[in-house]
């Protein structure tokens, strides 16, 4: 069987992004960097990949499922493990009745997956997909029973799901909101930090401080979700000196010590206050000036990465055509590697590290133990790792285990 596009699977699991529906509770606020096309979710843009298959399946979550699935499946990969990403607008301002059907039928569309044929021995029966709508697919095969007997089945399926990201504002995390996630099936936490200088938020029109992200991540931590952190250098009002600053505050400081970092350079696209500032004259980007002042900055941050931080993006996945000013370099990712590469350096966040397909010596793995300070308690990253420390294995991360490990260790 030929395999397209192997990264997508190579360490065993696959990656569904599943958008939510457009309208006005998709987030009140107003980010003035944030786009709001009509008809789409709150800073999300029609071009956008994912957001394009949403619109193709009406903002579906199972027909988004089964398209994306369906897709892997033709190019080879397994659909057996399935992370679940969802994006669109800020999730704890949609209608709680709209995010129990919307993650009822995320599980439901994993558990039929296979049922409906969609994917049995990867011989693929899309006509379903194609032909029918929502209504008359559900005529075809069982109906959807309660998100919790839905999670349940899923425990067994052929499909599991084995993660669920939902995104959030960091002055919308309190414990209400975080037992709610927990029901959902939510594993892991996206929230928008974007910047640790209060001025520059304030400019931007964020509504929250850089202290509301502090306390928000402490509370995702001791609540055991991972967390995800959103980054934006090239603000307006903002420069590399102060992104530098924000970066090394970000990997100093113990309280935004997440499990997941996203870079999102800040890029000037259509519908957006920003789109009108440059068009004013009143806000330039620096990267517009000077793109390699941006590589530059972000060779700098990835040399100095933590291992047990994992880096899943450089740049948001917004086509060029949709790019008024700003980052244009949609392969920016790979023109870091080239200048670290270069400069003799390397990035040692987990991504970057995977050993994927590239063989490592069994022999030579040890178990790497990394302590450090994170949210007022100590967390432990275990990795097996190759001998130049460049190959994990896997990993994993405990926390609140300091002084008991030491005493065991003590008895050993």
């Amino acid at each position: 069987i030929f395999l397209k596009k192997s990264i997508r699977s190579n360490s065993g699991v696959v990656v569904i992004t599943i958008v939510t529906a457009p309208g006005s509770f998709s987030c009140p606020n107003d980010c003035y960097y944030c786009p709001n096309e009509p008809g789409q979710p709150r800073s999300y843009l029609s071009t956008e990949p994912a957001v394009a298959r949403a619109n193709q399946n009406k903002f579906d979550p199972v027909l988004q499922f089964w398209d994306r699935a369906t897709t892997l499946a033709r190019q080879g990969h397994t659909v057996d493990k399935v992370e679940i990403i969802v994006l669109g607008g800020t999730w704890s301002f949609y209608p709680h009745e709209y995010q129990e059907q919307f993650c009822r039928d995320l599980f439901y569309a994993a558990n039929i997956f296979n049922e409906a044929a969609i994917a049995k021995n990867r011989k693929l029966d899309v006509s379903s997909l194609e032909a029918h709508s929502m209504p008359s697919l559900n005529s075809l095969y069982r109906s959807k029973l309660s998100l919790e007997e839905e999670q349940v089945r899923n425990e067994v399926s052929d499909c599991k799901i084995i993660g669920l990201t939902l995104e959030t504002r960091p002055d919308y995390v309190n414990s209400t909101e975080l037992r709610r996630l927990r029901t959902l099936g939510c594993t892991r936490v996206q929230i928008g930090v974007q910047h640790t200088d209060n001025q520059i938020l304030k400019t931007i029109n964020r509504g929250h401080t850089v202290e509301d992200s502090m306390k928000a991540v402490k509370l995702l931590k001791e609540s055991c979700f991972k967390v995800d952190i959103h980054l934006m250098p090239d603000l307006p009002t903002s420069n590399p000196e102060k992104d530098r600053e924000m970066f090394k505050f970000v990997l100093e400081t113990p309280y935004l010590q997440a499990d997941h970092w996203k870079i999102y350079p800040c890029e000037v696209t259509p519908f957006s206050t920003i789109e009108k500032w440059y068009s004013e004259g009143s806000y330039m980007p620096y990267t517009e000036k000077d793109p390699k002042l941006l590589v530059d900055l972000l060779v700098w941050t990835k040399a100095r990465v933590h291992p047990w931080i994992r880096l899943n993006r450089v740049i948001r996945d917004i086509p060029e055509v949709s790019i008024i000013a700003g980052n244009q370099n949609t392969n920016l990712r790979q023109m870091i590697f080239k200048e670290l590469a270069k400069q003799g350096k390397y990035c040692r966040c987990i991504r970057c590290r995977e050993v994927r397909d590239w063989p490592e010596d069994e022999s030579l793995l040890r178990l790497a133990k990394r302590w450090y300070r994170s949210s007022d308690g100590d967390e432990c990253f275990l990795s097996f790792e190759g001998s130049i420390d460049r190959g994990v294995g896997g990993g994993a991360t405990e926390r609140g285990m300091k002084k008991r490990q030491k005493k065991e260790d003590k008895k050993k």
